[in-house]
């Protein structure tokens, strides 16, 4: 569950897609850039990546994060929401299990309890 400004929750469900250059890419439409840094950080502690200095704007944000061969960039920006996206071959099947791995994170969290 993600906090908004009415005060309400919106539970963040995640998709598997393909980007137009033929790389895969998972994305989390209703999430907020404050959800890139925890993406970043899974994406070193759970995957082994580096991360590279973020890159910013008004209404955007960008990680690139490198491991081996493997370069995805983790980001968000109003039109898409938080994505990770593979941006060669090599992070194809990563960002999938990536992917898989904040969904299931993200359905324990949802099947908390609420305190």
């Amino acid at each position: 569950m993600s906090p908004t400004a009415e005060g309400f929750t919106v539970e963040l469900v995640g998709q598997f897609s393909t980007t137009v250059s033929g790389r895969q890419s998972y994305e989390i439409a209703d999430a907020d850039w404050m959800m890139v840094l925890p993406l970043v950080r899974i994406a070193v502690e759970q995957f082994g990546f580096r991360s590279r200095l973020p890159v910013h704007g008004f209404d955007e944000l960008y990680v690139s994060c490198v491991r081996d061969a493997a370069e995805i960039t983790i980001g968000w920006d109003n039109w898409s929401g938080c994505f990770v996206m593979g941006c060669n071959a090599s992070a194809d099947a990563i960002v999938r299990e990536m992917g898989d791995f904040v969904e299931h994170m993200m359905s324990e969290q949802s099947s908390k309890p609420e305190s």
